[in-house]
Formats: C-alpha cells, sequence, structure tokens
C-alpha cells in the first residue's frame, strides 16, 4: 500500500487533495502525512504550472493521485446524491490501483479549500497500490473495504471537532496498515506432491499429534506458521487426511452459517521474524469475530486454539489457550496408519475408514444431546462420554467440532445443556 486519500470534488474547483498519508513501513504501522500547506500549494500548482514545489513532502504521484479520484468522483456525483448513501470502488489506472468509499457528509469543516455548498461536494476515502499488486488487491479487496466503511463511518457521523475526529481516522489508517502488513509476508505453502508421505514421521512428532486434534476441535479450521518450510509442510500434509468436505446437516430455525474447513500454511521467509507475534494476531482476530480458529506455530513447537461459542454470557471460557492434550483417538490413528503403511497395507482406504468413524461418532453425539433435550433430561459430561464411548475430554472435543460441521449451533446447544 503506498497512500491513504481523502479527497473531494466539487464543480467549480475539480478534484482536489484535502488529506494524504504516504506508508512509510507497513510492518511498523508508519505514516507521514503530507501537510496542509503542502497540498493546498499543490492544489495551486495544477493551475500554475511555473510554481516550484520544495516541500519534502511533495511527490510527484500527488497529481495522478488527484486526477484518479477527481476522475472516479465525477462519475458519482449525480448517482450518489442523498446525503445517507455510499458506494465501494475499485479503481484502476495504467499506474495505480485505488480501493475507495465514495460518500457524502452534511457538513465539513476545516478544509483546505473552502467548500461552501457541501451539496455540491462527494468525497472519496480510498487505498492507493501500484499497479503491480493487482493480485494482493484482489484477494485482500473485502479486508480494505471493511476498515475503510468504518474510517467513513467516522467521518460521517461524528460530532466532535475536526482534529480529533482525524485522529480516529489515522487510528483506523495504522490498523488497515497492521492487518495488511501481515498478508504479504503470506507465503501460501503448496503440499508437496507425495501421494505416500512417511506416517511414521507423524507419529514421532508431538506438534502434529497436537495440530490434528486441535484442527478437528476448532471444526477444521487451521493455520500453520513457520520459518522452515519443510517443517510447515510436515503439518499441512499431515492436515490433508482430514480435508474431505462434508455437507451440513438441515438445521430448522438456524440462521448459523456452517464453518468452512480449511487449512493454510504461512511460510515467513524473514529469520528474524517473530512468529509468536503473528499467532497472538491471528487468534485474536479469530475471537474478536467470534470464529474457531487452529493456529500451530513450528518454530516454537506449539499449538494455540480458540473455540467460540454464540454465547456472550460463557465465551471468555473459549478464550485463545495453548493446547496441551490430544486424547486417544489421533495417536492411535497415527499409529495404525503408520503400521499400515510400513506392513504395504492401503492406507487411503484407512484414512477414509477413519473420516467416516468420525462422521458415525458425530452424527450419533448430535442424536443423543438432541433425543435428552427433547425429553428436557440433563446429562452429565461423563454420562455423554460413556454413551458416545471416548474416555477423555479431548476426544470429547474432537467429536464435538466434528459435529459442529455437520450441525451449525450444535456446540452451543450441547454447552447450554450443563
Amino acid at each position: 500500500m503506498e497512500a491513504v486519500i481523502l479527497s473531494s470534488w466539487d464543480h467549480i474547483m475539480g478534484p482536489q487533495i484535502q488529506k494524504l498519508w504516504f506508508v512509510n513501513d507497513c510492518k511498523n504501522s508508519l505514516l507521514s502525512e503530507v501537510s496542509c500547506n503542502t497540498l493546498r500549494e499543490f492544489n495551486i500548482s495544477k493551475h500554475n504550472k511555473d510554481i516550484l514545489h520544495t516541500d519534502s513532502n511533495y511527490s510527484p504521484d500527488m497529481e495522478i493521485y488527484s486526477i484518479m479520484c477527481g476522475q472516479l468522483l465525477l462519475s458519482e456525483v449525480d448517482s450518489c446524491k442523498p446525503y445517507e448513501e455510499w458506494a465501494s470502488r475499485l479503481y484502476i489506472s495504467e499506474y495505480k490501483i485505488i480501493i475507495a468509499v465514495i460518500f457524502h457528509v452534511n457538513s465539513w469543516m476545516n478544509c483546505i479549500n473552502e467548500i461552501k455548498d457541501t451539496k455540491d461536494t462527494c468525497l472519496c476515502f480510498g487505498t492507493i497500490f501500484k499497479c503491480k499488486d493487482m493480485g494482493f488487491v484482489l484477494k485482500n479487496y473485502m479486508i480494505i473495504d471493511h476498515h475503510l466503511r468504518k474510517a467513513v463511518d467516522v467521518i460521517q457521523n461524528s460530532l466532535i471537532p475536526f482534529d480529533s475526529m482525524m485522529k480516529k481516522v489515522d487510528e483506523i489508517i495504522r490498523n488497515i496498515i497492521l492487518e495488511l502488513s501481515v498478508c504479504p509476508e503470506e507465503n501460501l505453502v503448496s503440499l508437496q506432491n507425495l501421494k505416500y508421505p512417511s506416517f511414521q514421521s507423524f507419529v514421532n512428532s508431538s506438534i502434529v499429534s497436537k495440530a490434528l486434534a486441535s484442527h478437528l476441535q476448532t471444526s477444521g479450521c487451521c493455520v500453520v506458521l513457520g520459518s522452515s518450510e519443510v517443517s510447515v509442510n510436515q503439518v499441512l500434509q499431515a492436515l490433508s487426511l482430514f480435508r474431505s468436505q462434508k455437507k451440513s446437516l438441515p438445521s430448522k430455525g438456524s440462521s448459523q452459517i456452517s464453518p468452512k474447513s480449511y487449512f493454510k500454511g504461512i511460510f515467513i521467509q524473514e529469520s528474524n521474524k517473530d512468529t509468536n507475534k503473528e499467532s497472538e494476531f491471528l487468534l485474536e482476530k479469530a475471537f474478536k469475530e467470534s470464529r474457531s480458529l487452529t493456529v500451530v506455530d513450528t518454530d516454537l513447537n506449539k499449538v494455540w486454539q480458540t473455540i467460540t461459542i454464540l454465547d456472550s454470557n460463557i465465551m471468555g471460557r473459549y478464550s485463545p489457550s495453548i493446547v496441551n492434550e490430544t486424547g486417544l483417538l489421533i495417536p492411535q490413528f497415527l499409529n495404525d496408519l503408520a503400521f499400515i503403511q510400513q506392513n504395504g497395507g492401503d492406507s487411503e482406504i484407512f484414512i477414509e475408514n477413519f473420516n467416516t468413524f468420525l462422521l458415525s461418532k458425530s452424527t450419533s453425539f448430535i442424536k443423543i444431546i438432541d433425543g435428552f433435550r427433547r425429553c428436557k433430561r440433563a446429562l452429565a459430561e461423563n454420562e455423554i462420554m460413556t454413551l458416545i464411548d471416548v474416555h477423555n475430554s479431548a476426544d470429547l472435543q474432537i467429536l464435538l467440532g466434528c459435529a459442529e460441521r455437520l450441525k451449525p449451533g450444535f456446540r452451543t446447544t450441547y454447552t447450554n445443556s450443563f
């Protein structure tokens, strides 16, 4: 991301840059704001080419930014008249890409150029990228647009003084940079084309057992971090054993969306990169958005998870935590898988049968809980474990995570039954 711009258009002056921030360092959320004097001089200089720009904050790209915003706004002046309306736009030119929100304000004070008639004024708040970043922009469009809307909401609804309002907008811009600073470093690690990896290596790896158990407990949502591509790939290969997609059961009266299973590897190339901060960021984001997630850090050999249920009174019980227990299901599965491979058996059929076993167990779990709820009878956790034939809480959580994928909202139903 090169810059963030807040620009206006009116019928007399044309495109005007009102505020401009250059992004100096995405990793550290560093911004430099172009001074009002520079912007005022720039706006004048567009009509007087003899004026020399000596300010260190002046950038030749400012003219491109201004023209882009002007062209974008000009097309919106007539179509975006009501004050309460706004629109998201993606604008691509020969030189730059801008993701912007077009909107009106009822009053606009302290502008660089005084705007007397706000009815004929349209504002554009957007982020600017180089054309070479097209792939990145398209991939992260929704994240960027979401933050731009938050900033526009502050601008439209704020009754506080202009300077205080801009401080809030500054904070939102830094949040955009913070989120995007993680994305460019993502190098999605593809699974190696090994049809039959060494399953014995999975047995000997405690992080693989924890990753698989937590992956199933969080309904199949997992991110793997690390500076070693080999280590990241090993965990991804293990996760691929459970990548088969199962359709959700119909749930009457439920508006919840079935969690979509995924696993993704992030290969961090910088040797001095702190993967712990990346893990904290991902877990905090998932927790705030009420999403279950497993994060595997192959550098620290640790696995974290956050499990969310849709009940604000007890959500705190499932705040991000480190995974220490794997239960019995996963270690036994990996040992049997390695044994079958060593003796020339059909590993694929065994994996398929184990996935079917989890599906069958989870379906029984759902039926048992639903049956006792209809009878208005409560069950203790140890009674449930006996009925579905599991012997520890970690295995119970695995079946609960699988059941949540089959019937969205089941985790909440189960938790509220105690």
